[in-house]
């Protein structure tokens, strides 16, 4: 058929032509076209015995709706319907019409063909071609087929079609629509074929339009000979030099079959060639039970330069492919080839850019084997040159449930890629779901992924807010965003907010990767960044991890761009269960450049990222950030804010990791850094072994042409309550390298905690490490200071512990160490090693006059301890010593605490002993059992802090020394605090063995026989507030906020497969056929559910955006209506209420009506004209000089209305009734405020002939609906000499119309939605006197703040569309003239006019009546 000349203009693509030209090279599938000059087919109503025809037979030619049936129920190959070609098969059409007129227009509804048996190659419902262009609809066309046999042309495919328009050109318009038309096949032989419900095509050089409608596709039964039988729901497909526009909308394709099936297709929109092209294949459906051997797509736009390869010049072209659904059935089987919820895809050469959707499409997977699967994919491929040129993928809120038995492809659920040669390449994935069940997982899993590529322009890359739950293990990667970006100039990547929670292995999971490359050779750019920030992720069960594995991942590098930024922050991970032997990280940024320009920074960050591993088994490192920066000029890694909670054993953790290196050679600059501060990490219960070195914060910088590189590692805090550490731990560290200049490294207020319990140390403990080095005559700078360590009990120490290290060296420059004011406090624990307040330490090989270690103010307070019997404890330590060595006030405390051991005592200037109140003479406040060096205090400063308490012996011992001695030149500060008689003295006794306080005031003694002490007690006094560690973060709540997480939809019941045929007996030869009489149509076969729309009385129809805002339109003008009445009341009934209440002593009637001739602009307009009234009784209650009036009210409003919405008219009445109260406040002055509240209901109907396609539908409707109104308003009321009046007032207005349902005549309905109307009005009205008379003068201005009238149309077969919202937003002024009069001595009258301009306009005749009584 010439339908087909359209698919094959379809150019290689990327992804889908290659295979289809492979298939039609191997003879697969065939989509050529038959010659065009046959003659029409041969008229029949049924066909039961053979025939020849070289254009078939049709049960019409002139486009009037019939049936045509083939063959009998039973009935096998015959009637053979061939043409005189052998071997060449012929066709059966419902109705036919193939017309040369130019421009055509045809409407053809219920054409019908049914095949029951025989032999042929195409059977169609409804066809129609025109040979020069024109319109052509075609509706409810169906072909059903339940046996038979359709055979292969030679050069084309065997055909079923519900409905097919082919528009050719010439011409200058083509339109081609295919709706509501359906193809079913439940028996049959086919030796391959395509199943199609509509298939629409428009061909011409000025504008092609192609709609395949609502159109359905079923097979459950039949027997295949090969995969090449091939469904698709609905097919448009348009072909214009100018404008051309395909569109795919709301097919369906049903299939229950254990046969293997080539390609499924919900609905396919293409369109080629255009300077404007748009293809949209949205809201179609797959639900299928077999197997497919090509691809499975629920919708697919596509948009592709002419076969040619040579497009026209053009700004735009898009395709979209949104709210598609594919239903995968248990029991089905291979999947060969990739499946697709919702594809949309466009390449070109001329055209500027390039807009691809895929978006909100949904897939559920029951079963069967998959290779590539996407829940949506958008991909736009732009060669055009030109540096204005774009492309612009998305695929966003998309979701996929799998429980496929085996998934041997990747699994993502919405996938973008945007391609450029110049210009700018965008691709985004945002808010896609995905959900793994059950099934084996052999490649990758995305829930949103995207790259963007600009081989000479830039690229933009965004996976945002996408969410990825999976119950079971996984063989690849797990990401929740992925953002890809290349470009020769900028990129930009961003992956945030993506949430993971995971169920069981793989071999990594990434929250959010963000990887961005800028190409080689590239482009001078002025910046380029990458972020995965906020992205969460939870493990509760077991499995495995082989991979290095993130929360937040960016990896970027460049070659010539100025400013590089990578950044990883507020990522968050909990692990409850699994095994990883790869490092894990909250989060991880890396950023490398390569350019040689002097003025460039590259800054690699991973801040404020959490993990929680409260359980499983690591084999290598926790990492709450990690943040690595490299680059030939300045670079900066920092990893700050982290926090890190550990219940586990692993390599090592490290709450921040900062590194930065320069590549060689890099360029001269000036600074670079690496810092790592304010992390906090936890080692808590359950904490196992550490391997490697761990540390809180930690920086390391390498370079080797900054002139001041810098590491830093400050106000970390570190807390362990169990663990074993088999290499050093430090609170914060930090390494700094330089080759060509001096280097320096700080680790500063840092703090450190350690609880007992199973907490042991096998390398050395430090509360801040710091080391620089230096190349040549270059100084390196070192700085540890101002850090503070807790030690507890029940732990153990078999290393050394230093209060603070610095270390570094230099080959012959100068070396500055200072590790200053570090304190150290020791509360209990088993120590095994040296313990030092502080250390600097330079190379052993150093020149001693090149290198200044500066050890002072350091302090190690013991409050209690374990064993400290085998510990040595130091004020400081030097390496290299000399006259750049120098150590000063380090400090020795015991704090409340006796018989403390120790090994030995050095190096501390200053002393304090503050004596325990249960101290007695036989107790030793520090007793050093091993030191053969002797213990000078000459020079020291030695306090003894006494508690006052009269229970303190005579003779207490500070200090003694076994196997060493304690000397005293004289010159030691001996000072005794808080004595009660101010008689105690400190000395050092004469056989220098003890210091000693005498509270009789005795300096001189001998000294005693010192028994060897019981042993300590550790410290049991908690720490003071100021001195505990934080308290670790709680086990976050990573679950998926409100909303996000949606349970798997329960796809609809596919119909039964149908059985094969028992064998049919041969039958004798039936007697000559008497002449056919009109065939019985056959029961109607199973469709696919649900039941594809069924037309209402009349002709059924679909809204159009006019139709549907027309319909809406009604509301608006109701609003508006009921409006007008309030402004009646407060303008006119207000003032006649407040004059008649002064008047009277009891309750005093009123009245006001106006008849209004009104427009509302509301994007269209609707014109209203109606009467309003509004009575009521006001009553004055006197107050003072205030004056207080109410009263009731009752409101009625009449009118009618005609509503434009272009070609689109409706009218129809508007009623309303109802009832309410009012007060008004007025003072002296005249000021005076008022307020009413009202409710009631309102009417209105309407009615329209609607034009839908080429025909016109009655449509009307009755509607009631709620409303209620109120007001507010301030003003003042002058009264002149003459009596005449000026009022300024400031009114507010609410007015809400209430939700309605309202069945339309056709059968469908329509949902409003309430109306809030918002009105702010100021305003000024003069009355100026003459006599018993006054001259009326008034303006006014408001502002409509809302009145948007919105509502959802829902057609009869189920599916639902949102109407275009009318809106009264907007401003509006208006000018009164009026007269006021006495008729009598009882009653007054006012008669004034309005004119309004702006959001409304038109006239208001006001009248107001007022009686005395």
């Amino acid at each position: 058929m010439k339908q087909h000349a359209q698919r094959s203009k379809r150019p290689p693509s990327r992804t889908l032509a290659p295979r289809i030209l492979a298939a039609l090279t191997a003879g697969a599938v065939t989509l050529g076209a038959l010659p065009s000059a046959y003659a029409d087919p041969i008229v029949a109503s049924s066909v039961t015995s053979d025939m020849v025809t070289e254009d078939g037979v049709a049960g019409s030619i002139d486009g009037s709706s019939a049936t045509i049936t083939v063959g009998r129920t039973g009935g096998g190959d015959t009637p053979r319907l061939q043409r005189a070609t052998p071997s060449e098969w012929s066709f059966a059409y419902g109705t036919y019409l193939k017309s040369s007129v130019p421009i055509a227009n045809i409407n053809i509804t219920n054409g019908k063909a049914i095949i029951r048996s025989g032999t042929l190659h195409e059977a169609t419902g409804t066809n129609i071609e025109l040979e020069q262009c024109g319109t052509a609809h075609v509706e409810n066309s169906t072909v059903e087929v339940s046996g038979g046999t359709f055979l292969f042309n030679g050069y084309a495919t065997p055909l079923i079609y519900g409905g097919v328009v082919i528009i050719k050109e010439p011409g200058t318009q083509g339109v081609a629509e295919v709706v509501r038309s359906h193809a079913t096949v439940t028996g049959g032989t086919f030796e391959s074929g395509v199943l199609d419900g509509g298939f629409a095509s428009s061909d011409n050089d000025t504008r092609a339009e192609a709609l395949a409608e609502e159109n359905t596709s079923t097979f459950t039964g039949g027997n295949l000979s090969s995969y090449t039988f091939s469904m698709t729901g609905g097919h448009a497909g348009a072909d214009s030099l100018q404008t051309a526009a395909a569109k795919a909308l709301r097919n369906r394709v049903t299939i229950n079959t254990s046969a293997t099936v080539f390609r499924l297709e919900g609905g396919m929109a293409v369109t080629s060639n255009g300077r404007i092209r748009s293809a949209q294949a949205n809201e179609n459906v797959v639900n299928v039970r077999a197997s497919v051997h090509n691809e499975l797509i629920g919708g697919f736009a596509w948009s592709h330069p002419a076969f040619s390869g040579t497009s026209v010049a053009a700004p735009l072209s898009t395709a979209e492919a949104n709210r598609n659904k594919v239903w995968i059935a248990p029991g089905s089987g291979e999947f060969t080839d990739r499946s697709v919820g919702g594809w949309s895809e466009l390449s070109d050469n001329q055209i500027t850019e390039l807009r691809g959707a895929a978006n909100e499409n949904e897939f559920s997977i029951g079963g069967g084997t998959l290779r590539l699967t996407y829940g949506g994919m958008s991909q736009a491929v732009n060669s055009r040159t030109g540096a204005d040129s774009v492309a612009r993928a998305e695929a966003n809120k998309n979701k996929v449930w799998s429980k496929a038995d085996t998934l041997e492809g990747d699994l993502l659920g919405g996938s973008a890629l945007a391609w450029t040669t110049d210009g700018r390449a965008e691709a985004a994935a945002h808010e896609n779901e995905m959900y793994v069940n059950i099934g084996t997982y052999q490649y990758n899993i995305y829930s949103g992924s995207t790259k963007a590529v600009s081989e000479n322009g830039s690229a933009v890359a965004q996976a945002t807010k996408n969410y990825l739950s999976t119950e079971t293990s996984v063989m690849q990667g797990i990401t929740g965003g992925h953002a890809s970006a290349e470009a020769k100039g900028t990129f930009d990547v961003l992956a945030s907010e993506n949430l993971l929670s995971l169920r069981g292995g793989a071999r990594s999971f990434i929250g959010g990767y963000a990887e961005g490359t800028q190409r080689d050779s590239g482009t001078y750019v002025l910046q380029s960044t990458g972020t995965a920030n906020e992205n969460s992720m939870e493990i509760r069960s077991t499995g495995t991890f082989t991979d290095k594995s993130a929360g937040g991942y960016v990896h970027i590098t460049a070659n010539n761009t100025k400013l590089l930024s990578a950044a990883a922050a507020k990522n968050e991970v909990l692990l409850q269960d699994g095994t990883f032997n790869e490092d894990v990280a909250g989060g991880r940024s890396f950023a490398r450049n390569t350019t040689t320009a002097a003025d460039s920074v590259t800054n690699a960050a991973a801040n404020e990222n959490t993990v929680h591993a409260l359980g499983g088994t690591y084999g290598a490192g926790l990492y709450g950030g990690s943040a690595y920066a490299e680059a030939k000029g300045e670079f900066n890694a920092s990893a700050n804010k982290n926090k890190l909670a550990v219940s586990a054993g692993a390599k090592n953790f490290i709450g921040g990791y900062a590194e930065g290196k320069q590549l060689a050679p890099g360029e001269s600059v000036t600074h670079s850094t690496a810092k790592a501060n304010e992390n906090k990490v936890w080692a808590g219960a359950g904490a196992g072994t550490f391997t490697d070195k761990s540390a809180a914060g930690y920086s390391t910088i390498e370079t080797n042409n900054v002139a001041e590189p810098k590491g830093e590692a400050n106000s970390n805090q570190l807390t362990i309550r169990a663990g074993t550490f088999r290499e050093d731990v430090t609170s914060g560290r930090s390494f700094a390298r330089n080759t060509s200049a001096g280097s320096a490294a700080n680790a500063v207020d840092n703090r450190l905690w350690v609880y007992g319990g199973t907490t042991r140390f096998q390398g050395d403990l430090f509360g801040g490490s710091a080391e620089a080095r230096a190349a040549g005559n270059h100084s390196a700078e070192a700085e540890v200071s101002g850090n503070i360590t807790h030690l507890m009990k029940d732990t153990a120490y078999d290393a050394d512990v230093y209060g603070g290290m610095a270390q570094g060296g230099s080959d012959t420059g100068n070396v500055y160490l200072k590790s200053n004011y570090n304190e150290l406090y020791i509360h209990g624990g088993t120590y095994r090693g040296s313990i030092y307040a502080g250390a600097a330490l330079g190379d052993p090989a150093a020149d001693p006059n090149d290198v200044h270690e500066e050890v002072q103010d350091n302090k190690i307070e013991i409050s209690g301890a374990d064993d400290l019997s085998f510990a040595s404890l130091y004020g400081y330590r030097h390496r290299v010593g000399g006259a750049g060595a120098y150590a000063a006030n380090n400090e020795l405390v015991l704090k409340d605490t006796k018989n403390i051991t120790v090994k030995s005592v050095e190096g501390f200037n200053r002393f304090a002993f503050y004596v325990p109140s249960d101290i007695t003479e036989d107790d030793t406040m520090l007793y050093v059992r091993d030191d053969t060096r002797n213990i000078d205090l000459s020079g020291k400063t030695v306090d003894a802090h006494l508690q006052g308490s009269t229970s303190l012996p005579n003779r207490i011992r500070l200090l003694h020394t076994v196997n060493a001695e304690i000397h005293n030149d004289g010159t030691a500060t001996m000072t005794v605090h808080e004595g009660i008689s101010g008689t105690e003295r400190m000395s050092v006794t004469t056989n220098k063995k003890e210091l000693i306080v005498r509270r009789d005031g005795v300096t001189t003694d001998a000294g005693v026989p010192v028994p060897v002490p019981s042993a300590p007690k550790p410290d049991e006094k908690p720490l003071p507030s100021g001195a505990t560690p934080p308290t670790p973060p709680g086990s976050p709540p990573i679950t998926p906020p409100g909303g996000i997480v949606t349970p798997p939809p329960t796809p609809p019941a596919l119909p039964p497969e149908t059985p094969p045929p028992p064998p049919t007996p041969p039958t004798p030869p039936t007697p000559p056929t008497p002449p056919p009489t009109p065939p019985t149509p056959p029961p109607t076969p199973p469709t696919p559910p649900p039941t594809p729309p069924t037309p209402p009385p009349g002709d059924g129809f679909r809204l159009d955006e006019d139709n549907a805002k027309s319909l809406a339109e009604t509301a608006a003008g109701s609003v508006a209506f009921i409006g007008s009445g309030m402004n009646l009341f407060t303008n006119l009934g207000m003032s006649s209420a407040s004059i008649e209440a002064a008047a009277s002593e009891g309750f005093a009637p009123f009245a006001a009506m106006s008849g209004s001739s009104m427009r509302a602009k509301t994007g269209s307009h609707v014109d209203v004209k109606g009467m309003n009234l509004a009575v009521g009784f006001s009553r004055e209650v006197l107050r003072g000089d205030d004056r207080l009036i109410f009263g009731p009210i009752v409101e009625y409003g009449r009118g009618s209305y005609d509503s434009y919405v272009n070609s689109a008219h409706g009218d129809g009445t508007l009623r309303y009734i109802g009832g309410g109260g009012f007060v008004r406040w007025e003072q002296p002055n005249g000021v005076f405020s008022e307020a009413s509240l009202r409710c009631g209901r309102s009417s209105m109907d309407y009615s329209a002939d609607l034009t839908t396609g080429r025909r016109a539908t009655h449509t009307s409707y009755d509607a009631d609906a709620n409303y209620i109104g109120a007001h507010l308003g301030i003003g003042n009321h002058v009264t002149m000499q003459d009596k005449s009046t000026r009022e300024v007032y400031a009114r507010y207005f609410f007015t809400r119309l209430g939700s309605a349902d309202a069945t339309l005549s056709t059968g469908d309905r329509y949902s409003f939605s309430a109306v809030n109307s918002h009105v702010l009005r100021v305003g000024e009205r003069w009355q100026l006197v003459h006599g018993n008379s006054a001259l009326i003068l008034g303006a006014s201005m408001q502002y409509e703040f809302d009145g948007e009238a919105s509502a959802t149309y829902h057609r009869a077969g189920g599916m639902s569309y949102t109407s275009p919202s009318p809106s009264l937003k907007g401003f509006s002024g208006s000018l009164e003239l009026g007269w006021k009069t006495q008729m009598s001595s009882n009653s007054t009258a006012d008669l004034s006019v309005e004119g309004w301009v702006g959001k409304l306009r038109g006239v208001t005749f006001r009248a107001g009546f007022a009686w005395k009584f």
